[in-house]
């Protein structure tokens, strides 16, 4: 069997109607198609980020308009399969190179420097963890075979978000566990188009010439460009390689080694029946090392100040919701004083269809939650994404950060007052974290629904009335203020009232209970000033 990326029909997605199929990538433009459909939620998000740089690299389009035309009238298949075809050469798995991400100079060396394919997922327990026998959860073993397309995928999603992995083994180019964030649409091809750049947004150029492929879009395809200490390529900068390899970048040197069975056997990801498996990779350290201004067109960033590069965002799970809601849509310029800037991508979208027709856009945001090189989980969540009128997004950005920032502010209150109320003023914080932090999640949680209904509102106010009033927004502002009392006097019993406590530390409780509910009246300047 033939395993090349662009040629088989290795893709896994859900169609239309409930069923499940593989499709070549020259079918992902097909209106049955509604989503990519992997065994893993980081191969789902890796996989998106494949096709999108796939279509930037084989079909992006010039200008605003001509992405416009083929977001509401995609190609056909044969279209699409006639602009893959010159890169075919660069996406065969194995056999012949170059081999899809994996260094071209690799070669197979003496089998104790194989290492099992488990090794290419980002959860898997380091060499140290399996010495010392504390695997507890994350267990070794539990991947052993996989078909060349898993191995494919499993390879791109390491080099795409690989942390840091010891000496020599580099991070991703986005830095160890980005966040991505993608807008979606009601199929597969516009949850792709819609994230793929025109040529002439800032970054970005067509693709250049197939004769110039090699190395300055796919790495795998050029000698590497290694980074030992004091080599001429041990820093790669933007300046150095095409902007399209962002979505190509290959920090880790791999080969994946293959093995021909005598008989069929099932991949332990996707179940695929063939004898050709994958069970080893061999790995050096020292591949390409990303630095300078990089700003991948999926991933949103923070500013560090005028001479530092900016840091992309990366994978959270604090509970934190529509707080970091702002930043990832919107942009949150006061964060801190270290403005976040949502991705390229979304920004994109937002010029190209200033004031949208009123409906909701929806944004997924993804990524692992890294500890170094410990992935804690993988984070995925959605985001509403409101256009507000051409002219009026500044109006509605400043109203929505003041919402946010007012919620934050009831957040602390509340937590304030619940650790007065059981531990005594002035406790220290530690007394008991973990309460107190589900306490915050269980806030921004029972808020959430609230808050993106007040903002729906908000936007279909600036549509219909461009010239709003401050006194519209006052009664926005005094229904949210309204909801985020009511929740906190609600967590506020609920968290303390389970606690036991005696009978003459009730007033100390009611006195944390009425502090909190004025300071969130308005009888604390901060709220006061948001």
């Amino acid at each position: 069997m033939e395993w090349n990326l662009l040629r088989d029909r290795w893709i896994p997605v859900r169609l239309a109607g409930g069923g499940a199929a593989r499709v070549g990538p020259w079918e992902v433009c097909l209106p049955e198609v509604l989503a990519v459909d992997p065994p893993r939620p980081d191969f789902a998000g890796a996989l998106l980020e494949f096709l999108i740089g796939l279509l930037s690299t084989a079909a992006m389009p010039a200008d605003d308009d001509a992405w416009e035309d083929w977001l509401d009238r995609p190609p056909g298949p044969g279209e699409l399969k006639a602009r893959l075809a010159p890169l075919e050469p660069y996406f065969n798995v194995l056999g012949d190179r170059p081999c899809f991400m994996q260094d071209l100079t690799l070669e197979p060396g003496p089998a104790r420097d194989h290492l099992p394919a488990a090794g290419l997922f980002i959860e898997s327990p380091g060499d140290k963890t399996l010495s010392d026998n504390t695997d507890f959860f994350i267990k070794r073993g539990g991947v052993e075979r996989l078909c060349p397309h898993c191995a494919a995928l499993a390879l791109y999603t390491l080099q795409t978000y690989s942390p840091s992995g010891g000496k020599g083994h580099r991070t991703s180019l986005r830095g160890g566990g980005p966040l991505t964030t993608l807008l979606t649409g009601p199929d597969l091809w516009r949850t792709l188009w819609k994230n793929v750049l025109p040529a002439d947004a800032p970054g970005m150029q067509p693709a250049p010439s197939a004769d110039k492929l090699a190395g300055g879009v796919f790495p795998w395809a050029a000698a590497t460009r290694t980074s030992e200490k004091a080599s001429p390529t041990e820093q790669t900068l933007p300046q150095d390689v095409h902007p399209l390899q962002m979505f190509w970048g290959m920090p880790r040197r791999i080969l994946l080694l293959s093995e021909t069975l005598e008989q069929e056997a099932a991949c332990d990801l996707c179940a695929t029946r063939t004898r050709t498996v994958v069970e080893c990779y061999v790995t050096r350290p020292y591949g390409t090392n990303y630095k300078g201004p990089w700003e991948h067109p999926l991933t949103p960033y923070r500013s560090q100040g005028p001479e530092e590069p900016a840091l992309s965002l990366k994978g959270r799970s604090d509970g934190a919701r529509y707080k970091h809601w702002l930043g990832l849509v919107l942009g949150d310029p006061d964060d801190a004083k270290r403005p976040v800037r949502p991705a390229l991508c979304v920004a994109q979208y937002r010029r190209a269809r200033p004031g949208g027709d009123g409906a909701v856009q929806r944004v997924l945001a993804f990524g692992f939650d890294m500890d170094n090189a410990k992935a804690r989980q993988w984070s995925e969540g959605e985001y509403p994404f409101y256009l507000a009128p051409e002219g009026q997004d500044e109006t509605f950005r400043m109203e929505a950060e003041r919402w946010v920032r007012a919620a934050d502010q009831a957040r602390r209150s509340l937590v304030g007052g619940i650790k007065e109320a059981l531990f005594g003023e002035g406790a220290k914080a530690d007394l008991d974290k973990t309460l107190l932090e589900n306490t915050a999640v269980r806030f921004w949680a029972a808020t959430e629904q609230p808050f993106y209904g007040l903002v729906q509102r908000l936007a279909g106010l600036l549509r219909e009335s461009a010239g709003s009033t401050l006194e519209q927004r006052m009664d926005l502002r005094r229904e949210w203020t309204k909801a985020l009392l009511g929740q906190a006097v609600e967590l506020f019993h609920r968290d303390v009232e389970q606690e036991a406590f005696r009978a003459d530390q009730a007033p100390r409780v009611y006195k944390a209970l009425n502090r909190m509910r004025a300071f969130l009246k308005g009888g604390c300047a901060k709220i006061l000033e948001i």
